[in-house]
């Protein structure tokens, strides 16, 4: 049941009961009330019965009974029934009379009679009666109305207020309940303790701000394990760059070191320390412009400079290219597609840097003898596809959905000497992510990594691809 709906039906049985009690005080009272009889609060009907016992049928006395009987508010008829007639006072006709004139002379009785009372004694042949006159009625003074007044309000209050106390009591139970386990999970959530859920049952209003409580725990720790997990990665590449930047550097000094020395003594030897040297200096180099480019994709300040390029001339003059490196030569680089245009958008600087990449990253992890890297390009619904592989031993299946992660590597060793900072595919991804494209990896005879870029439709026939 929702909050607002509880606290409607609540507030209502609040007010319906409490009118209900107050309605049945204030019937019982006036009952009492009404029954009551106000004209005899002086005792006058004890006095006119005292008075009708004592009276002496004379008609020299009637007179003075008379004003007697009218002073406590009554007043004297005296009848003559056998003869129908009327001694004293304008008596009318009254169904009581026969009842009356069927009484026994004696003492005299009272009855009522609607909202008179009378009073008769029967003394033959005599009929007194004496009749009250409701006009003299007693109202009930503005202090016996204050007073029971008082009364019902007072009853009232008196059984009203625990019902209301016990109808507010459930529903505080209701809400404090999940208010006091949304207070105590923000104190959890302030110590750092996100593990624990909070339990409430039910669907009202605060069903859903647990849940979404619970909803915003849940991302907290998630961010917080993967801010935890970035943070190990951050310090383990930190700490393996300062070690792949220490073990390079070393070797530089030391062989600078040996050619001042007078170690490399012949000019051949000196030749090949110099080429040692700036083949580490060129290690180094390697790994300071990786950091240099991550910085920027972690800041945003990676412009693209996006141009129409045909995929073909770029493929085949990367290869043309690296085959021209002295590194490269134990390297067999292949590429492989029709001969048609393969057009796409794309940053040329960029796009290189995704090639140079993955060619590093296949020297450094295929392990093949005689390494072979084969490109091709076919096209597919609307993508050209680029596949990029090599001839090496593969990934493992647990590894390949690491592949691409920022500080991540095959070979958590850092004692191989590769250099390698754990920012290459994931800067490889970036960029194809960047150019609306993705980018795959699995097993085929070895590595086997799929580029997709959106074909680049010409605006124009005279437009010119790079």
């Amino acid at each position: 049941m929702k909050i607002k709906t509880r606290i409607l039906l609540y507030n209502t049985l609040m007010v319906l009961i409490s009118l209900v009690l107050l309605l049945g005080i204030g019937t019982s009272v006036i009952s009492v009330w009404g029954f009551r009889d106000w004209s005899d609060t002086d005792g006058s009907t004890a006095k006119a019965t005292a008075l009708m016992n004592e009276l002496i049928p004379s008609v020299e006395l009637f007179e003075g009974y008379g004003n007697d009987f009218n002073a406590i508010g009554y007043s004297l008829y005296v009848l003559l029934p056998a003869e129908g007639a009327t001694i004293y006072g304008d008596f009318t006709q009254n169904p009581l009379l026969e009842e009356l004139e069927e009484q026994e002379s004696g003492h005299a009785k009272i009855y009522d009679v609607g909202d008179d009372v009378v009073i008769a004694r029967k003394l033959d042949p005599y009929l007194m009666l004496a009749v009250r006159d409701a006009s003299a009625q007693t109202p009930p003074s503005p202090r016996a109305l204050l007073i029971w007044f008082l009364i019902i309000g007072g009853g009232a209050i008196l059984l009203i207020t625990p019902i209301t106390y016990l109808f507010t009591l459930q529903l505080l139970k209701h809400i404090m309940r999940p208010l006091s386990a949304l207070i105590n999970a923000a104190s959890r959530v302030e110590s750092g303790d996100l593990s624990v859920p909070i339990e409430h049952e039910g669907s009202d209003e605060f069903k859903t701000v647990c849940d979404s409580f619970d909803h915003m725990q849940q991302h907290l720790r998630d961010e917080q394990d993967k801010n935890a997990a970035y943070e190990k990665a951050r310090t383990d590449m930190i700490s393996g760059i300062s070690h792949d930047l220490r073990t390079p550097l070393t070797s530089v000094k030391g062989y600078i070191k040996g050619i001042t020395d007078g170690i490399a003594n012949t000019p051949e030897k000196q030749q090949r320390y110099l080429q040692t040297a700036y083949a580490k200096a060129n290690q180094m180099d390697t790994l300071l412009e990786n950091l240099f480019f991550y910085s920027k994709l972690e800041t945003g300040n990676l412009p693209l400079n996006l141009r129409p390029i045909d995929l073909s001339d770029f493929v085949r003059n990367f290869v043309s290219d690296t085959s021209l490196d002295p590194n490269m030569q134990q390297v067999t680089l292949t590429a492989h597609f029709k001969e048609r245009a393969h057009p796409v958008l794309a940053d040329a600087e960029q796009l290189r840097r995704v090639f140079n990449n993955l060619t590093e990253n296949a020297v450094k992890y295929a392990h093949a003898d005689a390494l072979a890297i084969t490109i091709s390009i076919e096209r597919d619904s609307g993508f050209e596809v680029i596949t990029f592989a090599d001839n090496g031993c593969g990934v493992t299946d647990d590894k390949l959905a690491h592949m691409f992660e920022q500080f991540w590597r095959g070979d958590s060793s850092r004692q191989s000497g590769k250099g390698s900072s754990g920012l290459g595919l994931y800067i490889v991804k970036h960029i194809i992510d960047t150019h609306g494209g993705s980018i795959t990896a699995h097993n085929a005879d070895g590595l086997c990594l799929v580029i997709r870029l959106p074909v680049y439709e010409q605006e124009s026939p005279k437009e010119e691809l790079l």
